[in-house]
């Protein structure tokens, strides 16, 4: 019996002795390296205790809201232009469009302090105006630092406003009768189909109005809404999956 039990504490004791050479072995592919390796210097500074950090500006910050999705990277570059080429210098600059201020704003790095200071859900715009701080205003050629999407239908209405309407019917006018309708673009058929095409989120309640009201019997109704997929397509020219 004592010998069973001896055999079976050296058996242990050899496999911990075993599993300890081969995490040894191998201590190498575990080890991480303290600072970590910056591959990009130019844009991380060295920060304790997390290791790096983006290079804080020495002038100027950007206010970017994310619900602003349509301005574009030639918009950001032009403000941070005019922010450093300003003669005096301003404090903050900011885009417009037909004397309506928009997104995003660039600020001095003097006041990033105070935003900082913000409790949560405060606005900014008692420490961004233009009594406040010097202001230039940049002017842009349509509204879209003004446009503010909070969800992806916003996002969808504004760049496909395009509905469509598919429906069954034998009623010969009935593709007259939808023509009528100041939304409709243009009415087509098919195989004893119409498609109607329109702009607007209440094409599809008009022709459900003018159905009703010329009495047009359907024995199919469907719609066809855009989405963030056409949205994708129309801005960029090519599909997601291309």
């Amino acid at each position: 019996m004592r010998s069973k039990i001896l055999l079976l504490v050296v058996s242990l004791v050899a496999s911990l002795a075993l599993a300890e050479v081969g995490l040894r072995s191998q201590i190498r592919l575990w080890t991480i390296n303290y600072p970590p390796i910056c591959w990009r210097p130019d844009l991380y500074q060295r920060f304790d205790p997390y290791g790096y950090r983006l290079w804080p500006g020495k002038r100027m910050k950007h206010l970017y809201p994310v619900d602003h999705p349509l301005v574009t990277a030639a918009d950001v570059r032009r403000l941070a232009d005019v922010f450093s080429d300003a003669d005096p210098p301003v404090a903050i600059v900011a885009p417009s469009f037909q004397r309506r201020r928009g997104h995003p704003v660039v600020v001095t790095a003097a006041l990033v302090p105070a935003l900082l200071e913000l409790p949560p859900g405060a606005s900014p715009r008692a420490l961004l105006a233009p009594d406040v701080a010097p202001t230039r205003f940049v002017e842009v050629d349509d509204d879209r630092v003004l446009v503010d999407m909070d969800t992806p239908d916003g996002l969808i209405r504004r760049h496909c406003p395009e509905r469509t309407v598919v429906l069954a019917t034998d009623d010969p006018v009935a593709a007259d009768r939808f023509r009528r309708i100041p939304t409709v673009a243009s009415v087509t058929a098919a195989n004893g189909r119409l498609t109607i095409h329109g702009t607007g989120e209440d094409l599809v309640t008009a022709v459900i109005h003018c159905l009703s009201d010329e009495r047009i019997h359907v024995t199919d109704f469907r719609t066809v809404l855009p989405t963030l997929e056409d949205v994708f397509l129309k801005v960029t020219g090519h599909s997601i999956r291309d």
